[in-house]
């Protein structure tokens, strides 16, 4: 009986926990009129800013999609990660995304096996490559606008960033295309916690009146 009562306990926990894990594209200006590239190569490293929303609780980030142009020349290793915004510089690297090298013109997309981002918090889309751009390099498309905002406090731009190594960064650049994916973490609702304790509290009485009476 008590074992029956733990289960109870713990898909009540998974029914109140469940979230939607496809995600949801919270800001996008890949739709929008491009006005170029940029390269991108050891030696050219972009990093771009973004926000997240409002919402309270946080967001597991996903995903990102990317609008590139194709290569030039032999490039290798095209990586993207997303990193802390410290004193307007790409700090710390959150982790880095898996996705393919981009050599042909498309949207490509760039999965996370799941972290979380806080609320209304600057962070940094990085990209790079292992090849110097005079051997060969990947073009992201760049947005004819600087900044983009999502009516939810989401946005894009308008501060971005260069680096010739990855270690020293510069405010330069433009607005490369790209779309976010990620999901809302919700808050307990408060009449989930109530039912969360009153199902506790029933199950702690009728298994104390199961076992006395034994």
């Amino acid at each position: 009986m008590k074992n029956q009562l733990v289960v109870l306990v713990i898909l009540f926990l998974l029914q109140t926990n469940e979230t939607n894990a496809q995600g949801t594209t919270f800001i996008s200006n890949i739709g929008l009129p491009s006005t170029g590239s940029m390269a991108v190569g050891s030696n050219s490293w972009l990093g771009l800013r973004f926000f997240t929303g409002t919402n309270s609780g946080g967001y597991l980030f996903q995903s990102i999609q990317l609008s590139v142009s194709g290569a030039t020349g032999n490039p290798h290793d095209f990586a993207v990660a997303v990193r802390d915004y410290e004193n307007r510089l790409p700090g710390a690297s959150l982790q880095p995304l898996t996705g393919p090298d981009p050599f042909g013109g498309g949207v490509f997309t760039y999965t996370s096996s799941g972290f979380n981002l806080s609320p209304s918090t600057a962070y940094f889309i990085v990209v790079s490559s292992s090849t110097s751009t005079a051997v060969g390099a990947f073009n992201v498309n760049v947005a004819a606008n600087s900044d983009y905002v999502a009516p939810d406090g989401w946005q894009l731009g308008p501060y971005s960033v260069v680096s010739g190594n990855g270690s020293l960064w510069q405010p330069g650049g433009s607005l490369f295309q790209l779309a976010l994916d990620a999901t809302s973490v919700p808050e307990p609702a408060p009449l989930t916690l109530f039912g969360f304790a009153g199902l506790l509290f029933g199950a702690n009485f009728w298994y104390r009146r199961i076992f006395s009476s034994e």
